[in-house]
This record gives structure tokens, C-alpha cells and sequence, in this order.
């Protein structure tokens, strides 16, 4: 079956919101009704379930719409490692220079009454922690970059392709916000989606640069790791609205320069290369 991309790219939204929507919609009664707590095996379980929808719909809807070639082109997309070494590198020192460094500067000049937090005992407890973010964030990215932003990108720049993703992905989220023992419990809806969007435009110039999912899986795995380690990052109550507005704004204007500049590089070859001519 060949349709159009808009076609693939609507039945990728569609099953990654049934998938883990009713997995997570499942969790939600089953803590309101007193049946499981937070504390639960079963908890954890459904909510890493969760994760898994972008993925599963990342190959049902390629091998709906594209077959077994298309499968074939995904999984060389998902496992390509063939990069150079330093690609590995540089979704973590992204992460940490915006969310730690500059975040830790920049917070205290527009709020004078925040603390800073960070707690994680001992220090090499960041590395587990890391590898537990793969699997509750990471893998989600083996849908977003590897299925929905190439789709977009055939029709759209990566920007654009970007807003969609953002509008899409940050909604997909949306079930958290009211499961009682999650982080996002009765956190800003509005500051967490201002930085999903900064994320996304990070992804989009990792993932146009590399064409690798890994690099991705890194650089959403090390954002969930510093927010988790106590950052300030993008999940913040009504006590910290204004230093989640300043983090998040940091990886929005990181985003919105790294891809201006490639689509600066972009043109300068496209004049370059017609003055041969």
C-alpha cells in the first residue's frame, strides 16, 4: 500500500495517541480508584509501557503504508551508529550547558527567591539514572525523529516540521498531568509544553545533522536525567513559574540558533554550488 506522506504520517499520530493513551488513560482509573499506588510494580510498569507507543506506531504505520522496504529503511534509520564518535558526546554537553550551567546563571537574575536544588547521592547514581531515562523517554524517540519529523520534512523545513512535532508531541503527554505519583502531577502544563518545544528544535538539527535516532535517544534521556536530578528544567509548580519560563526559553533560543545556522550553511552551498554552473 503507497499513499501520500500525510497519510503516514497521520496513522503515526494516530496509533502512538491509542497505544499509550489507553495504556496511561488505564493507570489514571486504576489510581483514582484506590487500586495501585505509585508504589506499585504495575505503576511502573504502565507507565514505561507507555513510552512504547511512538515506537509501535513508528513500524505499524510504515508497514502499512510502505511494506517490508519500508521497515528495512526504518531500521537502517534507528540503527545507524555509524557517525563519528564525538556525535555521542555532544547531545549530553547540549543538555548540561543549557540546563545546568546557564540555567543556574541566568534563573537567579529574574528570580531572586530561588534556590537552586540539585540532589542525587552518591554523584555516580547520575549513570543508572541515565539508562532508567532511555527506557522512561529515550525510546520515544524511535517514533518522533525517526518516523514523524522525515515524513514532515519532505514537504516542510525543518522548523516548520518542527512546530508540528512539538504541537503533537506536547498533547501526547497530556495524561500525565492528572496520574497522582507521576512528575508531572499538578505541574505548568504551559511551561512544560514551552519546553517540549525547545526540545523538539534540538532533535531537529541533532537528528538532520547525524541521521541518527541514538544521538536523539541520548540527548532526551540527558534531559530527563537533569531534570530528574533536581534542575530546573521544565516541570515546575506554581512556585517556580518563572524560573521554568527561563529555562525553557533557553532551549527554545538554543533550537531556534543551531537551525538557523544550518539553514544558513544550507544556503550558502545552494549559491555556491550554482555559481559552478
Amino acid at each position: 500500500m503507497k499513499t501520500g506522506t500525510g497519510s503516514k504520517f497521520t496513522l503515526f499520530c494516530i496509533f502512538s495517541y491509542l497505544i499509550t493513551w489507553i495504556v496511561w488513560l488505564t493507570l489514571f482509573f486504576l489510581v483514582n480508584l484506590h487500586i495501585i499506588t505509585s508504589h506499585s510494580s504495575l505503576f511502573t510498569f504502565l507507565i514505561v509501557s507507555g513510552v512504547f507507543g511512538p515506537p509501535l506506531a513508528s513500524y505499524i504505520s510504515t508497514s502499512v503504508i510502505e511494506g517490508k522496504d519500508g521497515i528495512r529503511r526504518l531500521n537502517e534509520i534507528i540503527f545507524n551508529f555509524n557517525i563519528k564518535r564525538i556525535w555521542f558526546i555532544i547531545p549530553v554537553l547540549i543538555a548540561f550547558i543549557t540546563l545546568t550551567i546557564i540555567s543556574n546563571f541566568l534563573i537567579p537574575l529574574f528570580d531572586s527567591d530561588f534556590v537552586p536544588r540539585h540532589f542525587i547521592n552518591p554523584w555516580y547514581g547520575v549513570f543508572p539514572l541515565f539508562i532508567m531515562m532511555i527506557f522512561g523517554g529515550g525510546l520515544e524517540e524511535l517514533g518522533w525523529r525517526a518516523t514523524a519529523l522525515p515524513e514532515l520534512e519532505k514537504k516542510f523545513s525543518p522548523i516548520l516540521s518542527s512546530i508540528v512535532i512539538w504541537i503533537v508531541w506536547a498533547f501526547w503527554h497530556l495524561p500525565l498531568f492528572f496520574i497522582k505519583g507521576i512528575n508531572q502531577y499538578h505541574k505548568s502544563i504551559a511551561v512544560f509544553f514551552l519546553g517540549v518545544l525547545g526540545i523538539t528544535l534540538i532533535l531537529t538539527w541533532l537528528f538532520n545533522r547525524t541521521k541518527s535516532i541514538a544521538v536523539c535517544v541520548i540527548f532526551h534521556a540527558s534531559i530527563n536525567t537533569i531534570g530528574n536530578m533536581g534542575f530546573v528544567v521544565m516541570l515546575v509548580d506554581e512556585n517556580n513559574i518563572c524560573a521554568g519560563i527561563v529555562s525553557t526559553s533557553i532551549l527554545i533560543i538554543t533550537g531556534i540558533i543551531l537551525n538557523v545556522i544550518d539553514l544558513r550553511k544550507d544556503r550558502n552551498l545552494i549559491i555556491v554550488q550554482g555559481d559552478k554552473y
